[in-house]
């Protein structure tokens, strides 16, 4: 059943420039990394939200993300739900939940650095 053990993510008003989607499997052994690294992007720029989507969480990723992010407010969301449903659900279901109208994706990894999204939204523009 579609929905079914989706977690809710909180609605907000805030307005963001660019919105950076992460869909999340099984990352809980590297997800201090990317938090870390997604952190310091974010603090430099306060326009831009990180959403984070957990496609099904089994390891830990959430809660570990949750403690993680929880200081920066309405620039994080978190999304999961129980049942893997792969990365192509996840990141749509991330690009649906996506606050700004400039949406950028990335795996979880962080392969690119986020100040890549940086470059790319100029070329959009």
């Amino acid at each position: 059943m579609p929905g079914q053990g989706l977690t809710k993510v909180q609605e907000s008003r805030a307005e963001f420039h660019c919105s950076l989607v992460l869909p999340t499997y099984k990352a809980a052994g590297f997800i201090e990394s990317t938090a870390d690294r997604l952190r310091s992007f974010l603090k430099d720029h306060p326009d831009w939200e990180v959403v984070f989507v957990c496609d099904g969480h089994v390891d830990g990723t959430e809660a570990k993300l949750a403690e993680l992010m929880a200081d920066l407010g309405e620039q994080v969301r978190i999304e999961s739900y129980e049942i893997n449903r792969g990365k192509g659900y996840a990141l749509r279901r991330g690009l649906s939940l996506a606050r700004s109208a400039n949406r950028i994706f990335t795996d979880v990894d962080l392969a690119y650095d986020p100040e890549e999204a940086i470059k790319i939204l100029k070329l959009l523009e």
